[in-house]
């Protein structure tokens, strides 16, 4: 990952404004890859564009796949959303493209200078509604005239989030210590079991703890029902798929969150759905 200087908007267009006549503006190129572990067989493929720029730099992102075999089901996965916010964003860049077999390929252009931007990509079905929680990001830094590259998978989330909280509460991402909040995390916890409403609480009141305190507890689902061949699976990044025994499935290892659950038949077909929120405590259906 290649470290930008603060973008400023002002600046940029009355250097670019004086040159007018005399030279073309700079051409600036975001390569951004993507390890889009939102699924099984997930990811989605960006391939590098330049961008030639009239009146502000820019840059564009490329996005490559990765693979993930968690019990996320891969039939939800038909388009995904990527964004990428930030401070001095001030409208939305966003994009999204088909997915075939958890892979896909786009190009994402005009993507503003700047430090700690925060790339989003959402997991959306067949009616281009988002898959629940199927969310993972990233920061990139991005400065003129340079390639940035930054990997956005599962592992990058929690810092990625906490930082699209940061922007949310109107906080200048470009005075925020990535390695602080790095600091934190506890990188060897899946994203999806840190506390990252906690972590940006703390950030904003100036009292972060020990990584120890951000860190949850697994959530645990029973599920009951009527036939032994039946097997229960719960769409969040780090379950796996159970089989019923003796008319009842235990699911442990769940992600705190609200996810789909699914009964699927010998056959793999969904018998029966039902969208769950999970905390960390055992759940009963």
């Amino acid at each position: 990952m290649i470290l930008c200087n603060n973008y400023n908007m002002g600046k940029i267009y009355t250097k670019i404004n004086s040159m007018v006549g005399k030279m073309k503006a700079k051409l600036l190129k975001l390569c951004a890859t993507f390890l889009c572990v939102l699924l099984c067989s997930c990811g989605v493929n960006l391939e590098q564009k330049d961008v030639e720029v009239s009146d502000v730099e820019y840059g564009s992102l490329s996005i490559n796949k990765a693979i993930d075999n968690k019990a996320l089901w891969a039939e939800d996965l038909v388009f995904a959303s990527v964004y990428v916010t930030g401070t001095g964003i001030d409208y939305e860049i966003s994009q999204t493209v088909g997915i075939s077999n958890g892979k896909g390929s786009f190009e994402f252009e005009k993507v503003p200078v700047g430090k700690n931007r925060v790339v989003t990509v959402k997991a959306l079905n067949k009616y281009k509604a988002e898959v629940f929680n199927v969310v993972i990001r990233n920061i990139v830094d991005i400065e003129p005239g340079q390639t940035s590259y930054v990997t956005v998978d599962w592992a990058s989330t929690a810092l990625g989030t906490v930082f699209s909280k940061l922007h949310d509460a109107k906080v200048d991402l470009a005075t925020v210590s990535k390695s602080e909040i790095e600091n934190v995390i506890d990188s060897s916890v899946h994203s999806s079991l840190i506390n990252t409403d906690a972590i940006f609480t703390d950030y904003k009141a100036g009292s972060l703890k020990a990584k120890s305190n951000y860190v949850m507890q697994a959530a645990t689902l029973s599920f009951a029902c009527d036939k032994d061949e039946y097997t229960v699976q719960v769409c969040d990044p780090i379950s796996k798929v159970m089989d019923a025994s003796s008319g009842s499935a235990t699911v442990t290892n769940v992600a705190p969150g609200t996810w789909n659950v699914y009964l699927l038949d010998s056959d793999k077909k969904i018998v029966q759905q039902k969208l769950v929120q999970l905390q960390m405590d055992k759940l009963k259906l």
